[in-house]
């Protein structure tokens, strides 16, 4: 009753704002609801030097299933002492809360959404520099949470614009290379009878093939992480290669998921060559083909 009251008491102008406020905010995916709580509970702890988003929030790529991504830089002195479940905890309750294998904490809240968070040292900042290559940032208010030195802007002006031209002849040296090692390594512990480990490094050998492909039909933008988005990013006719480039965990399957990962590459190695001039012992090839796919034995 005394709400109501309180509502009749409003001016219409003020009451329209707050509807329209609260059809904003409910119009939000829970990922943005907990970004804004995000940012506010940075501004207003004194103890954060500096704070930034990474990941798809950034990019505009972010989806109701996109993580929260973040590294708040920490004033040195009091960074020991923070309780970080307990900071995290105020954007969202969380349902576990651990140090992973990746050199952060990742969370997951209490409604799924996934989150990673680096607690770093203010004096760190620097080391945003070093990803270049693997991260990029459309403009610095795009990523940026807090920064009360302006430090961390500065140091974010190698990431900004598009993502780093990866179509280079010391970069499809390497992924050939990566893909010839391990197209052996796969098929010999194959032939060993190590099916599991096998079909473990087949996911490996799938990686350089994306990789190859990605630069070919000129879709780099997920570099760093070559699966993500793929379904978009590759022709309908790459896909289909793909595809018949996964196998069950069944010796024959597997086989023949190596043989098609092989003609595949052979295709992809050959187009990159031709296009950088790329220098390879054609014995290799040769050896690879009468061991493993054309050698009765096998």
């Amino acid at each position: 009753m005394n709400l109501l009251w309180l509502l009749t008491m409003l001016s219409p102008v003020t009451l329209a704002t707050i509807c329209c406020l609260m059809l904003k905010e409910a119009q939000l995916t829970p990922q943005e609801i907990m970004l804004n709580r995000l940012r506010e509970l940075c501004q207003a702890d004194k103890w954060i030097v500096a704070a930034l988003l990474y990941g798809s929030f950034t990019t505009g790529e972010a989806d109701a299933f996109s993580d929260i991504e973040c590294v708040l830089f920490f004033d040195p002195q009091v960074l020991p002492t923070i309780n970080k479940q307990a900071w995290v905890d105020q954007i969202a309750p969380t349902l576990l809360f651990f140090a992973d294998d990746f050199g952060h904490y990742t969370a997951l809240f209490d409604n799924l959404v996934r989150g990673e968070f680096h607690f770093d040292s203010a004096e760190d900042m620097r080391k945003v520099e070093s990803w270049k290559g693997n991260a990029w940032f459309p403009s610095v208010e795009a990523t940026l949470l807090v920064d009360r030195t302006e430090t961390l802007a500065d140091a974010l002006q190698p990431l900004l614009g598009a993502p780093l031209d990866r179509d280079d002849r010391q970069m499809v040296e390497r992924l050939i290379n990566n893909f010839l090692n391990l197209m052996v390594f796969g098929m010999n512990t194959w032939r060993r009878g190590e099916f599991a480990r096998s079909h473990e490094l087949l996911q490996n050998v799938h990686r350089f093939l994306v990789w190859m492909v990605r630069l070919l039909e000129h879709q780099t933008t997920h570099w760093p992480t070559p699966s993500k988005g793929l379904e978009n990013d590759l022709s309908e006719q790459a896909y289909a290669r793909l595809v018949s480039c996964t196998s069950a965990l069944e010796p024959a399957s597997l086989k023949g998921a190596y043989q098609n990962s092989w003609l595949w590459g052979q295709e992809l190695v050959a187009q990159l060559r031709e296009r950088h001039n790329v220098a390879l012992p054609p014995d290799l090839f040769t050896q690879i083909n009468a061991k493993f796919f054309e050698s009765p034995s096998t």
